[in-house]
């Protein structure tokens, strides 16, 4: 199950980042925390390994909507700003919380990514960043997941998922 919450966690990173931000590494899941009696985090904690060769970046607020036939079923939000340093290579932690559906989707959404069958699944997001005086407000409506990331992207993701099998 963690696996596959890393796995939504990485498509965050890569949706929302585009060619002007910094260029992301490494993702890693550092800790998740469950309610008691539960199959889906409640909130987790992700490192990610930035290079950025501009300026110090705040992302400000920022959330991924993933959906499956259609039906909204997981929302990860991000709990706080986060820095990035400017001109540096160094690691983020990116505090995320996470709302799960208690649906049938839910079941279907996790038998699909664990398959890697991408098709049904799609994301939406929104991100408010500052980086010096300017303010961006970024946003993708609702796209199938394939379309959203390049092909070296998909593929990696798909690599991802054959691993969660193992």
């Amino acid at each position: 199950m963690v696996r596959i919450l890393t796995l939504w966690l990485v498509a965050l990173v890569m949706v929302g980042c585009s060619r002007q931000m910094p260029s992301i590494g490494e993702v890693a899941l550092l800790g998740a925390e469950y309610p008691v009696g539960g199959e889906w985090p409640s909130r987790v904690d992700v490192a990610v390994d930035v290079d950025n060769a501009g300026g110090k970046l705040k992302l400000l607020r920022g959330r991924l909507r993933v959906s499956y036939d259609g039906r909204r079923v997981v929302v990860l939000t991000l709990e706080r700003k986060v820095v990035v340093g400017g001109r540096a290579s160094e690691q983020v932690v990116l505090p995320l919380k996470v709302s799960v559906a208690r649906s049938s989707q839910s079941l279907a959404l996790r038998e699909a990514l664990r398959e890697g069958n991408l098709e049904r699944i799609s994301v939406d997001w929104q991100l408010a960043l500052r980086r010096g005086v300017a303010y961006a407000e970024l946003e993708q409506p609702m796209r199938p997941l394939g379309e959203v990331l390049e092909a070296e992207q998909r593929e990696q993701l798909i690599e991802v998922l054959k691993s969660i099998n193992e």
